[in-house]
């Protein structure tokens, strides 16, 4: 191991912030933001409790104080808080008697927390940057726990080690440049030391001092710190807190071999990471590394009485990072002012008694309504109070300003008309031998009216509370409640009725169900306004079916449409009695068969109305039907002609009607259950009709169209014969038929044969003999209305008697040939 030159005193004392490696230092988890830590932290007891009190933290803006305990230095619990003005605090709550606590205070700030500040006590403190020539420190008389002794509480025995933290400030003047830095952690413990340096121990009063090579003040502090604190003025350094750090003290000579702690160093130059050699030179060294930027805080080295010391703020820019070697040049770092200061944070123990401590504020309860009584609870106290005494007091605000109320000294309390709207609050004090502390209740609620009896009874004109919808019910008396408040109807609601209305002293609705009244009796003074409601219930009203009778109707005549409605107005719902002889479907009735049909009507009432029915019956008659006829439809001119028309079913009290027109001489004759056309035809021709009948219902049934043809009348011959002839005979004149009625008219003849007869006019020439029959044609002058007539008579025309014949000769003829007779 490389030794530093051994004449000289060496004293190294190396705060080092942690780091794993050596060329890629880790984040510690350092806070370099916030204010810095509160200075001048005093702390005092008294039976009060501890007082703290401190400065303004040198950095940053305060928004705050956070003050916080502990009885070991490590675990911390909160003390309380204070304004950025108060720098001041008195703790009681959570301390016990005659006990030993830790306490720190930090400011809070927009830009994060700060720094912790401790009640801190200097015990050690030296102006000179080098041992005197007995190879000790000189220490400034007037600190440690006991001032006074220069030595300082200098003890060759382990002393005590009632404290958690550890604080070195190094000021020091170089080269006209002042520089300083301030830095606290935790006390190290065993096992954060270098075993290879000495014996692990955890530091007391004694051991925090400066070591020197003369016994017993030769130890070597070789350990990794937690929780370092670091504030200076030194450019090169970051001030910051909550950083892992290392220390290194010995007063020997050193070298760059890694000391066995991490984070390991450099072995070729000297950093934070050296071991002191075994108890041999006196070069010494002080020193402090952060290792998130991997340099010192602060550095002394070089002791020796007679020396060059040696003094650095952050790492030197040449040669060794830990300013080793750096006085070797007289003034390179040299310091001309030098001042190193030792603090540690002792606890203060608590009085052997203390005053009441209030854990948990009084509390009012109770009702906080005028008339009742409101109690107070004591609160919870530590320390044991033997008694309590109690005030209360009553403001207009919450927050306002609080006036004792006279004789109010117990832990009840009756509310009285005056404190209707304020807010009463009770001081509780508690005492013991040690003194009394006061606590104060929260505010109770603002004291209230209290609530009037109930509103008992609405007297009505009716004798009831139950009324038809459509009728009204006058209030005549209303009572009730408390106070001189005036009783009225407030308002009218619907319950399940509607419209419900209330006028001067009248309740209506225009529904039925119930209505709401809403009754109030005014507040006064110390009663509040008390409001009730009662209901009173409108029955349905009654209604009626307005059904007309309804008349008789004929199979066949189609629908019927009913009409039928309520006096409520409401939809009334028709129904058959009997579908099997007549139907219904909303308003209209179907003939199904013949019988009698009753429909009822219905109406089922609803929350206004009962129920209604009527019903209502009518004859249904067989179909109506007439036969078209099929015979007697023919007549003649002049003859009397007669046609009845008999329908089947229908209600009867038939009545007809002729559709068309009939011929002349014919009309329709009504018999009520039948009709008949009839008379004398005085035109011939034919005429097309229908006859429809209708009975008493209205039904109607009309024949098919039919004809009724009228012919001509016929003319009546008689007394037409023609006696006998002979061939040969002259021709003679055909004596005329007779004419029935002698009709006018002419005859007009015909032969049936002319070759044996031909007639002119009435002369018959006879041709040869036979018989032919002569037809005597009439026709009548008034032939529109008289057919023609034909008689006939048979001429007979004998033959004539001949000459003999004479055949002169026979002649032969063959077969198939002509033989022409010659006379």
């Amino acid at each position: 191991m490389r030794e530093k030159r051994i004449s000289l005193l060496t004293l190294l004392f190396v705060i080092v912030v942690a780091s794993v490696f050596v060329t890629a230092p880790p984040s510690q988890g350092g806070t370099y933001t916030g204010p810095s830590a509160p200075r001048n932290v005093t702390q005092s007891s008294s039976v009060s409790g501890i007082t703290l009190s401190w400065d303004a933290p040198s950095s940053g803006t305060p928004n705050g104080y956070s003050i916080e305990r502990s009885t070991n230095g490590t675990s911390w619990t909160s003390a309380g808080t204070t304004s950025s003005s108060t720098r001041t605090i008195t703790v009681l709550s959570g301390l016990s008697a005659n006990t030993a606590y830790y306490f720190r205070v930090r400011a809070t700030s927009a830009s994060g927390d700060g720094a912790w500040g401790y009640p801190w006590t200097e015990i050690y403190r030296t102006v000179s940057a080098n041992r005197n020539s007995s190879g000790n420190i000189d220490y400034v008389s007037g600190y440690g726990l006991s001032a006074g002794n220069a030595a300082a509480n200098y003890k060759s025995s382990p002393g005590t080690t009632s404290f958690s933290r550890i604080r070195y400030r190094l000021a020091t003047t170089v080269n006209s440049v002042s520089r300083y830095a301030d830095v606290d952690f935790e006390k190290w413990t065993s096992a954060n030391m270098n075993a290879a340096t000495g014996s692990a121990w955890t530091p007391d009063i004694d051991s925090i001092r400066i070591p020197t090579t003369i016994s017993p003040n030769q130890f070597t502090v070789h350990a990794n710190v937690v929780d370092l604190t670091i504030n200076t003025d030194s450019p090169d350094v970051r001030n910051g807190y909550g950083i892992s750090g290392r220390l290194e003290i010995w007063p020997w000579n050193y070298g760059t071999t890694r000391s066995g702690l991490n984070p390991a160093g450099d072995t070729s130059t000297y950093d934070y990471d050296d071991s002191p050699s075994s108890n041999s030179g006196s070069y010494g060294s002080f020193q402090v590394h952060t290792l998130e930027d991997l340099e010192p805080v602060f550095v002394w080295n070089r002791h020796g009485n007679g020396q060059n010391a040696e003094v650095g703020y952050g790492s030197r820019s040449t040669g060794n990072p830990d300013w080793t070697f750096c006085g070797d040049s007289a003034g390179v770092c040299t310091p001309s002012s030098f001042q190193l200061s030792i603090f540690v944070n002792p606890p203060i123990t608590t009085a052997s008694s203390l005053k009441p401590d209030n854990t948990a504020l009084p509390s009012i309860s109770g009702t906080t309504t005028f008339g009742q009584t409101l109690s107070v609870s004591t609160g919870s106290w530590a320390n044991s109070p033997t008694s309590y005494s109690y005030l209360w007091s009553r403001s207009s605000a919450v927050d306002g300003t609080y006036n004792t109320i006279s004789g109010a000294t117990s832990p009840t309390y009756s509310l009285s008309a005056d404190d209707v709207g304020k807010f009463l609050r009770v001081t509780v004090v508690a005492t013991n031998s040690a003194g009394s502390t006061t606590a104060f209740s929260n505010a109770s609620a603002e004291i209230a009216k209290a609530n009037q009896a109930a509103i008992t009874a609405v007297t009505l004109s009716a004798t009831a509370k139950t009324f038809p919808y459509n009728e009204s019910v006058t209030v005549t008396s209303i009572t009730g409640g408390t106070g001189t408040g005036v009783l009225s109807v407030l308002s009218v609601a619907n319950g399940t009725a509607s419209g419900c209305a209330y006028s001067g002293t009248t309740l209506s609705a225009t529904t039925s169900g119930t209505c709401t009244l809403t009754i109030q009796k005014a507040a006064d003074s110390t009663y509040n306004v008390a409001t009730t409601t009662m209901s009173f219930t409108f029955s349905r009203a009654s209604q009626t079916i307005i059904f007309n009778p309804l008349s008789p109707r004929t199979l066949g005549t189609g629908n019927v449409g009913l009409s039928a409605t309520a006096s409520s107005g409401l939809a009334v719902t028709l129904a058959s009695t009997n579908n099997s002889i007549c139907s219904i479907s909303d308003t209209t009735v179907t003939l199904i068969t013949a019988g009698l049909c009753s429909i009822t009507a219905s109406q089922a009432g609803n929350a206004n109305y009962d129920s209604a029915t009527a019903t209502r019956s009518f004859t249904i008659s067989e179909t109506l039907t007439i036969t078209t006829p099929s015979s007697g439809l023919s007549g003649t001119y002049g003859s009397s002609y007669s046609l009845t028309l008999t329908p089947s079913g229908g209600s009867g009290n038939n009545s007809f009607s002729l559709i068309g027109t009939l011929p002349d001489g014919l009309s329709l004759i009504d018999r009520g259950e039948t009709a008949t056309i009839t008379g004398t035809p005085t035109t011939p021709g034919s005429s097309l009709i229908q006859v429809q009948v209708s009975d008493s219902n209205g039904a109607t049934a009309t024949t098919n169209s039919f004809t009724i043809t009228i012919s001509k009348a016929t003319t009546s011959l008689s007394s037409f014969t023609i006696s006998s002839k002979t061939y040969g005979n002259a021709p003679f004149t055909l004596t005329a038929p007779t004419v029935t009625g002698s009709l006018a008219g002419t005859f007009t003849y015909s032969s049936s044969n002319t070759l044996i007869a031909t007639i002119s006019d009435s002369a018959v020439t006879i041709v040869k003999a036979g018989s032919v029959t002569i037809t005597a044609l009439f026709t009548p002058t008034d032939s529109a209305n008289y057919e023609t007539s034909t008689i006939t008579a048979t001429l007979t025309i004998d033959k004539a008697n001949q000459a003999s014949l004479l055949i002169s000769s026979d002649t032969t003829v063959a077969f198939g040939s002509t033989l022409t007779l010659t006379t």
